[in-house]
């Protein structure tokens, strides 16, 4: 599955519209960790940007159906994590309740464990916390993730350019660790 169909200009313009949706002040909560609070930069593919509340960066990317994946950092805590999140509004996942995840990336890697269903503003989908630095770190090389959750196929995310955002992705990340990047609003 190609990642989308639609031209550069509208890809970027629904990814952005998407993650307008999950930004602002005005999120609290669980909401707030999946916000977009400023927008690092973007690409044809890929949006990479700030979010305050867990005092790193994300980077995003949007698919054909619309369903939208991200990876980013959880800088709260006196040892970084990294977290997964896959969401779609036509999913069926429960906010808070707890899921089977298998992902194959990589030529046939596969990683299994456990998600938390999330509800975004009815945009419901799944997130996967603390994956740890190894799998984090390959990240950089993987084209694709096929995603299952409880036994249900979620498809294939055809990752482009996923080098250069990930580069970003760190630059992002070092640039809100050092300060140079502020996580004033």
């Amino acid at each position: 599955m190609a990642v989308c169909s639609l031209s550069v200009p509208s890809r970027l313009f629904w990814l952005l519209a998407l993650l307008a949706l999950l930004s602002g002040p005005a999120l609290a909560g669980r909401d707030a960790e999946y916000s977009i609070d400023k927008v690092y930069t973007t690409s044809n593919v890929w949006s990479i940007s700030i979010n305050v509340t867990r005092k790193s960066c994300a980077m995003s990317t949007l698919r054909e159906d619309f369903s939208m994946m991200a990876i980013g950092g959880d800088y709260r805590g006196s040892m970084p994590s990294f977290y997964l999140m896959f969401a779609n509004r036509s999913w069926g996942e429960e906010d808070g309740k707890t899921y089977d995840v298998e992902m194959e990336y990589g030529g046939g890697k596969t990683w299994s464990g456990g998600g938390v269903g999330l509800d975004l503003m009815r945009i419901r989908g799944i997130a996967i916390e603390d994956i740890g630095d190894v799998f984090f770190n390959q990240f950089s090389g993987v084209t694709s993730i096929k995603l299952k959750v409880d036994g249900q196929s979620r498809g294939e995310f055809v990752l482009e350019d996923v080098e250069k955002a990930f580069r970003k992705l760190t630059e992002c990340m070092r640039s809100v660790s050092s300060g140079v990047s502020s996580l004033e609003k």
